[in-house]
């Protein structure tokens, strides 16, 4: 929270799950962000919105009132940073911050989870060692590698993690 708080963190929400949240440093966004803007008609307004919005972004989602009085945005610049990916609409009137070109990775993170999970699930007793789930062929679905997917489910709490004296098992969690 500190280092949000500070500037040098940004928080995204991620928009398959309501409470799925992604970190960004702050200069990486910025440097990402510009750098697909290179030789647009839209770099301006999205500088504007790196310089204006971000030193003082703790918020997740912008209303259209913020927008326009705070930071002092023309509709047809909210228009631009929505097509330019900086700004995603959340429902009417409202965006919540963005990272550019990131639905490629968001697609390919869900496939992976459900693969993985249903790797798991699919287990005699839905159960599986951790170090045999990774060494496991994915299909061409799963663009990431196993131990990502397999970090993920652990830390999201879709597996319950348990030592043995084999290794760390994985249990299916119904939920």
């Amino acid at each position: 929270n500190k280092l949000r708080e500070c500037g040098e963190l940004l928080m995204f929400q991620l928009g398959f799950d309501s409470e799925a949240f992604g970190l960004v440093f702050t200069s990486d966004y910025k440097t990402k962000v510009l750098a697909g803007e290179e030789g647009k008609g839209t770099r301006t307004t999205v500088e504007k919105f790196l310089e204006k919005v971000l030193p003082s972004c703790t918020d997740l989602s912008f209303s259209k009132d913020k927008m326009l009085k705070v930071f002092l945005f023309t509709d047809s610049e909210i228009t631009q940073l929505v097509k330019s990916g900086v700004l995603t609409v959340r429902e009417a009137g409202s965006w919540w911050l963005s990272i550019p070109n990131s639905g490629k990775f968001t697609k390919y993170f869900i496939q992976g989870r459900k693969a993985v999970l249903g790797m798991v699930r699919k287990s005699k007793y839905g159960e599986v060692l951790q170090a045999d789930l990774e060494e496991r062929r994915t299909t061409s679905q799963v663009k990431f590698p196993m131990r990502y997917h397999v970090h993920d489910i652990v830390g999201a709490e879709l597996v319950e993690s348990i030592p043995t004296t084999s290794g760390t098992l994985l249990r299916f969690v119904d939920s």
